[in-house]
This record gives structure tokens, sequence and C-alpha cells, in this order.
């Protein structure tokens, strides 16, 4: 299921701070993990998210699965193993890396990889100039 988000009054030109629940359960799901991503510092102006950055990808066979470690322990996930990410019918193989940093529930795959972007469909807001993921459900396996 999907976790209501409440309406937030703020403007738009000035830095706003949003408390996040560390942990959001949904529709009675044992755990519900959240599929976020996020840009990292290695595809800053090489191109990679208009698809001319192709020595990323030789730099970095798979993508890199950023978790929590507590999630990943639960998973059965070993800290640089790979792992199987599925949503909505796509796959992608991903390295794991624990990020202690994360809140719990949180998962982050690149944003600048074109086969991780298919797995968090958005819609584009030409009015506003927004683009919104649309909430999906996830499943992370180890391995293969």
């Amino acid at each position: 299921g999907i976790a209501e988000v409440p309406e937030l009054d703020v403007d738009p030109l000035q830095p706003a701070t949003v408390k996040v629940p560390r942990q959001v359960a949904t529709c009675g799901a044992p755990q519900s993990l959240s599929l976020l991503l996020g840009r990292q510092a290695m595809h800053a102006g090489c191109g990679e998210l208009t698809a001319h950055g192709s020595w990323a990808g030789a730099a970095q066979a798979l993508p890199e699965l950023r978790i929590n470690p507590d999630d990943a322990a639960q998973m059965g996930l070993r800290n640089l193993g790979i792992a199987t990410v599925r949503t909505d019918g796509r796959t992608v193989q991903a390295r794991v890396k624990f990020a202690a940093e994360l809140a719990p529930g949180v998962a982050v795959l690149p944003e600048g990889l074109a086969q991780t972007r298919a797995l968090v469909p958005g819609t584009v807001d030409n009015e506003n100039d927004t683009v919104t993921a649309i909430a999906v459900a996830v499943e992370i396996t180890a391995g293969n």
C-alpha cells in the first residue's frame, strides 16, 4: 500500500525542513521498504543522465544499492554482495553497499542509470516543471 503524505504549506523559494518518520507501516505489511533514486557524485557532469557517459557503465559494472545495515541483515544481504531488485515486473542486479546513515526502510539506487530509473516510474508535469515518482512495491533478494 501507499502511505498518505500530508500536504505541506511552504514557500518553494525558501529552505524547508521536513520531518519524515523513520518507519512507516502500510496496509498491515510486516515491513515496507521504500525504493528511492539518488544522484551520486560520480554521475555529476559526466553526461550519464543524457546517456553520453558510457564510461560510467565500464567503471561501475553494477549499480550500487545503498541500504541500512539492519534492513540488509533482515534480508540476508551482505555488504558488497549482489542483490536482485524487483519492481512491477522489472529486475536489476546491484552491488549492496551498507549505508548506516539511511533510515531503516529505505533503499537507494543511482538515478543516473536508465535501468534503475525504469524501476521507479514517474509522471512529468510540464505546467509546474515537476517530476513525481510513483510508489511501487519493491522486493530485494540476495544473489541472482
